[in-house]
């Protein structure tokens, strides 16, 4: 009798471990297919989240006792400015490309909390251009310097 309650207490053990064996596969699935899928994901929309291509700007401004403009065409030079004041330059962005993009303009540097643009995310179809206005307010606490920043415009790939 002491022999048939030992083998069914092993039994249900077994029964136990088998149970855990059988479930701790189960979740080791699960993961490995979690794993997969959000890999699969990720190559699907990388091209959608990183850019394609990136393009920079350099920007200039200097905050000084007069006005003076600055008509050099090899960056955004927004010349010699007076506290408080406004000035705004247009930068056309050209997609030369057989196909549309979404393109995103952010500005970095110095100037990126003084800077407002009329637009900085839009489409642009194939061979299509658009023109971008480019405002800066100078504070009227700044400091008589010059200033620099950067314009960056991204392209992104965009769903068909």
């Amino acid at each position: 009798m002491a022999n048939k309650k030992v083998k069914k207490q092993k039994q249900k053990r077994n029964k136990k471990t088998g149970n855990k064996k059988r479930n701790n596969k189960a979740i080791f699935l699960l993961i490995v297919a979690a794993i997969f899928c959000l890999f699969a994901a990720l190559l699907i929309f990388l091209p959608f989240i990183r850019p394609l291509a990136q393009y920079e700007l350099d920007m200039y401004l200097r905050v000084g006792n007069y006005t003076g403009i600055d008509v050099n065409a090899s960056a955004l030079h927004f010349g010699t400015v007076l506290r408080s004041a406004t000035v705004s330059r247009k930068v056309t962005v050209t997609n030369t490309e057989k196909e549309k993009f979404r393109a995103k303009i952010t500005i970095l540097g110095d100037l990126a909390d003084w800077t407002k643009l009329s637009e900085n995310s839009f489409l642009l179809f194939a061979n299509e251009s658009k023109s971008i206005e480019v405002s800066i307010t100078v504070p009227p606490d700044a400091e008589k310097r010059e200033y620099m920043g950067k314009l960056r415009i991204s392209f992104y790939k965009t769903a068909r």
